[in-house]
């Protein structure tokens, strides 16, 4: 038998050079992409309450209080977003896309943050989670204040600049700080542990301090240029702690997050004993049929589509997948303290009430621990999953630009034909419209009753295929 040749090294080396050239390239064309794809759509009417963000800019262009008035009466989110969205409207014009730039700029900085692990399918699966995509192109304070803490926490030098930026990101966003700072405390507490000493002069001290201390001053600047302390009076109520809902919420949270993240369900399949499976299931099943929602744990324009038996199931699954990582995540112990501080950020919110969008906080970090875990996920399954999260968020922005269009349809219909009119269902993307009064007998549904006259039907049409239909009708009683 000839004696086996081993491998050239240099050889090996080669092909591992130009495997990370070949990976960092792709992860640019990824950002390159993310950015030029946005760009596309992004320029086009609001949705969803983002006319209140408009607002807030508008107040520090014209410095005219009824448009503060405006933005504290219908948003609990410090105003610190449409503050920056100023300079840029301002700089170029009043335009769609002047107020949603600094939310495309804080999706990209946090795939900018992530290049260093040169790792596409990390970059993918967070550039493609369509919350991330949905949030990127909207004027709202979320994806600018991650794409800030993203950068806090993956610089590492200086403890000062990361503290600071962590608290800039919740000036913008509170839910910022119920990651940043614990998370940095808890790795100070882990150094100590493994040091065996105290050191005030640890970087993840002296950032988890100085972001305390910049969103503490924040908030007493923001009270006394506002009068408001942490949010208007009129969100306490529903923003206050329901120790009572945390189960359900709880639950809510774990099963969305990993719904959004199914690629590690082979995985776990394959790898999980048949007893650590029956356990999970067992906690999952009841908690899944009581689950309801005690806020905006829906998933928008799906809910018609997938119907209840498929949500059903993509909770019950959801939330073992949810258990199942978590008991890998945790007994990594390089990420050990990634994982509990998403556990601990879950926990927190899960006392008061629930919303999807406050998952952004922690999608990056949850994709880095699939990424960087020991999950041997298949090719087909990693690139079946993209093709997958691809779909949605082509349907997700073809439907913003749709219902949009079909909302600005209806004002404008009212305009040429000088109607004031109740928007009622249109209300969050054109509630700043003149011609909206509650009190008009003629208001926007999404379908007619046998006496109703009807006036004007706009669709919001995908591929063809009216999704949802928006009347203006007369009603008689």
């Amino acid at each position: 038998m000839p004696p086996s040749i081993p491998p050239d090294k240099s050889l090996v080396s080669n092909l591992k050079n130009m495997t990370e050239i070949y990976n960092k390239r792709f992860i640019h064309l990824i950002i390159l992409t993310f950015l030029f794809g946005h760009l596309l759509y992004i320029d086009t009417p609001f949705v969803n309450l983002e006319w209140v963000y408009k607002a807030g800019t508008q107040y520090y262009t014209t410095w005219d209080p009824a448009f503060l008035d405006i933005y504290l009466s219908n948003q609990a989110n410090p105003i610190t977003y449409s503050f920056f969205s100023s300079i840029f409207v301002y700089l170029f014009g009043d335009n769609y896309i002047n107020y949603r730039l600094l939310s495309l700029f804080g999706g990209c900085l946090i795939l900018m943050s992530y290049i260093k692990y040169n790792s596409p399918f990390l970059v993918l699966m967070i550039a493609l989670n369509p919350l991330v995509w949905i949030y990127s192109g909207r004027a709202y304070s979320e994806l600018l204040s991650v794409g800030l803490l993203v950068l806090a926490i993956e610089l590492h030098k200086s403890g000062y600049i990361k503290g600071i930026i962590g608290g800039i990101s919740a000036s913008v966003k509170y839910h910022s700080i119920l990651f940043a700072a614990p998370y940095w405390g808890l790795k100070w507490l882990d150094s100590i542990f493994i040091k065996k000493e105290i050191d005030f002069k640890n970087t993840y001290f002296i950032s988890a301090l100085f972001s305390t201390l910049v969103f503490i001053i924040f908030l007493i600047s923001y009270f006394y240029l506002y009068d408001i302390w942490i949010v208007p009076d009129k969100y306490k109520d529903t923003l206050a702690l329901k120790p009572t809902a945390f189960l359900n919420n709880f639950f809510s949270y774990g099963f969305y997050l990993s719904a959004l993240f199914f690629v590690t369900i082979p995985h776990l399949l394959r790898n999980t004993s048949l007893k650590t499976h029956l356990i999970a299931l067992s906690i999952s099943l009841p908690l899944a049929i009581i689950n309801q929602d005690n806020g905006e744990m829906n998933f928008g324009s799906l809910d018609q589509i997938l119907g209840s038996q498929v949500i059903l199931l993509v909770k019950i699954i959801g939330f073992w997948n949810f258990l199942l990582c978590l008991d890998i995540f945790i007994r990594n112990k390089k990420y050990r303290v990634l994982a509990l501080t998403i556990i601990f950020y879950i926990a927190v919110l899960s006392a008061t009430r629930p919303a999807q969008r406050y998952l952004l906080f922690i999608i990056p970090f949850w994709a880095l621990l699939i990424s960087q875990s020991d999950m041997k996920l298949h090719s087909l399954f990693k690139w079946g999953y993209i093709s997958i999260l691809l779909c949605l968020v082509i349907f997700t922005s073809l439907y913003q630009v749709s219902n949009a269009k079909a909302s600005e349809d209806v004002v404008n219909w009212s305009e040429e034909n000088n109607l004031t009119i109740n928007t009622n269902w249109i209300y969050p993307h054109v509630g700043d419209s003149p011609m909206h009064s509650w009190d008009s007998n003629l208001s926007v549904q999404i379908e007619s009753k046998e006496n109703d006259e009807v006036l004007f039907k706009s669709p919001v049409m995908i591929l063809g295929y009216e999704i949802r239909k928006y009347v203006v009708v007369r009603r008689k009683e």
